[in-house]
């Protein structure tokens, strides 16, 4: 048996504030609440959040389904490729995880590699790649 976990953190009735100094850096936050003007309460919120999971989980076994048959190579390039076309790449980004000095360091997106890790260009000229590999 074979098993995966997707996490997607979605704020549904409540934008918590975030300090303007650290890692966030101020970051506003946002929730489904805002943006969705059919929502009245919280408990509907509760229940259209419900059928947005369902409908990412039936939307990723569909995936999951109709590729499985590919090579974990194809199946990659598949991934990146799609996701790519939603990118904003070329775009100056604040990187929050990194301070140098009293500040934060800015980068440009290139790409993502087929390993997951995103290619990036600093204000020096220099390409790096970056990972979240600390997180696990």
């Amino acid at each position: 048996c074979s098993w995966f976990l997707v996490g997607i953190g979605i704020n549904v009735a409540h934008a918590p504030p975030i300090d303007s100094e650290g890692r966030n850096k101020g970051r506003i936050s946002s929730c489904l609440f805002d943006y969705i003007s059919s929502l009245e309460n919280e408990e509907e919120g509760v229940t259209q959040s419900k059928e947005l999971v369902t409908q990412i989980v039936n939307t990723l076994s569909e995936w999951i389904d109709t590729t499985q048959h590919l090579e974990k190579d194809v199946a990659s390039e598949c991934v990146i490729a799609e996701w790519s076309q939603w990118a904003e790449f070329g775009k100056e980004v604040i990187l929050r995880d990194e301070p140098t000095g009293s500040s934060y360091a800015s980068v440009k997106p290139i790409r993502v590699e087929p390993d997951g890790r995103l290619r990036v260009l600093r204000r020096d000229g220099k390409e790096v790649l970056l990972c979240t590999e600390y997180l696990f």
